[in-house]
């Protein structure tokens, strides 16, 4: 009775956590603007009514393009706007049947919403309860609902699902990833490393940047058979051979990333995608602690990591630390590239993909530090909460974007777009319905969390006097 009753609470509170992620997500949106979602939503758009990659009907709006042969493309990776597209047909059938006039901001607007609200943002919602799942089995279920929400609603997947950016996706994918290689049974064989690779064969095909990430989860975490790694490497190949096809459509040349045809960003055609591989102080002060883009600035709960990695080391267990290793690794890498400040953005994007491998050393320190981990869970929300409600698309030549962008914009009444104006909300109270629902859904996931914890409790000691 008492381990079902634990069951049934993880199911109630992964069910919290799936409505108050996707209520966030889908409440606030970024628009249409800023050069990364507007290239992948001009791409969307020439699929759908032009049936082309072309985008030349509309690259004005972005300056994230590659130019070849007098046309120009999107110089994203293929696999987030692969992942959008039918959302983004649905969008442009409900733009029709709706009459949204045609070529206008309100249209723009329309299509970017309901897809990202329809696809990443979902995607990006499931993450957090594959996050849950797999917290869930290494920590307590108190920890693991606070780790969830602060990560999820206090660092990249919030502002990134907000938008037509590839980081929540990844993040998602990347949770998937662990949580097969570390969670599922080795009965199932074949089959558990073939799914494995596919989901890091997706990663990268929607982004690049999680190359190094994917190669460390793959490699280091477990010893294979080569029975195993061929099981790895065909479930990998169709979405990696997505990659290919695209350049070669789009320039002639499988094998010629469209970054190394950028016509704005020249700097992406040095090294590799921009990345020299050679670290650079400054950019790890900029990418780790600046109020600018900040890592640890901006989600101070990932400051607990440390302490999970040192607490793991004293218990022999060595996946926690290969995780930070390879957290390392991501870091000083990307520190080469060449614009730590990833131009309009919130935190440092460019780091998004060691959220996923920070997060279980994360919630093992907040589960020996719990008071620390809720305040800086708490923290972690509101700055980056706050960030993403009033606008998470911010120019890197803002020394510190909380105080001199951020609140003088909410103090002025000005947000993003969000629920709240539909509902004649204006202002800072448009965002009062979202406000108060994440206050509930944390009561809530507070109390549902202690009483499987009094459940567990019970049980274990009717079974010590048994």
């Amino acid at each position: 009775m008492g381990s079902r009753c634990g069951v049934n609470a993880e199911g109630k509170l992964a069910l919290l956590i799936l409505g108050t992620c996707l209520l966030a997500y889908c409440y606030v949106h970024q628009g249409p603007g800023g050069g990364t979602p507007t290239s992948r939503l001009d791409l969307l758009r020439a699929l759908v009514e032009r049936g082309t990659l072309e985008i030349d009907a509309y690259h004005d709006n972005t300056p994230d393009k590659a130019h070849k042969g007098g046309h120009f493309y999107s110089d994203k990776a293929p696999g987030t706007a692969l992942l959008c597209l039918p959302s983004f047909t649905v969008a442009s059938v409900c733009a029709r049947a709706l009459h949204v006039p045609p070529g206008g901001e309100r249209e723009w607007l329309f299509l970017s919403w309901f897809t990202t609200a329809t696809s990443i943002a979902v995607i990006g919602s499931l993450g957090a309860v594959c996050c849950f799942r797999l917290l869930c089995r290494m920590v307590d279920r108190r920890s693991a609902f606070v780790t969830t929400m602060g990560v999820f609603l206090g660092s990249a997947p919030f502002p990134y699902a907000t938008m037509l950016h590839s980081h929540a996706i990844t993040i998602a994918i990347l949770l998937a990833m662990l949580r097969v290689d570390l969670i599922t049974p080795h009965s199932l064989g074949a089959a558990s490393h073939g799914l494995l690779g596919f989901l890091a064969g997706l990663c990268i095909c929607c982004e690049y940047s999680s190359g190094l990430v994917v190669l460390g989860v793959v490699t280091t975490l477990r010893k294979r058979s080569l029975t195993e790694w061929l099981a790895v490497g065909f479930g990998a190949l169709p979405p990696l051979l997505l990659i290919p096809l695209y350049h070669a459509s789009c320039f002639g040349e499988p094998l010629g990333l469209a970054y190394y045809y950028d016509s704005v960003f020249l700097q992406n055609q040095k090294g590799l995608c921009g990345v020299t591989f050679l670290p650079n102080l400054d950019h790890l002060y900029t990418l780790l602690l600046s109020p600018a883009r900040g890592f640890l600035f901006w989600s101070p709960l990932f400051l607990l990591s440390g302490l999970g990695c040192g607490i793991s080391l004293s218990q022999g267990n060595r996946y926690y630390t290969v995780l930070y290793l390879v957290s390392v690794v991501h870091v000083l890498a990307l520190s080469s590239y060449w614009d730590p400040y990833a131009g309009l953005s919130i935190g440092a994007r460019y780091l998004s993909p060691i959220v996923p491998l920070l997060t279980l050393p994360t919630a093992l320190g907040i589960s020996r530090f719990p008071r620390l981990g809720l305040t800086l869970a708490t923290v972690s929300v509101l700055l980056t909460g706050l960030g993403t409600a009033v606008n998470a698309q911010v120019s890197g030549s803002v020394g510190c974007p909380l105080t001199e962008y951020h609140l003088p914009m909410l103090a002025a009444g000005q947000t993003v777009c969000n629920l709240g104006w539909v509902l004649g909300l204006h202002g800072g109270i448009s965002l009062c319905p979202l406000l108060l629902a994440v206050v509930v859904a944390c009561v809530l996931g507070w109390r549902w969390s202690s009483m499987a914890r009094e459940l567990i409790g019970s049980q274990d000691v009717g079974s010590r006097r048994a």
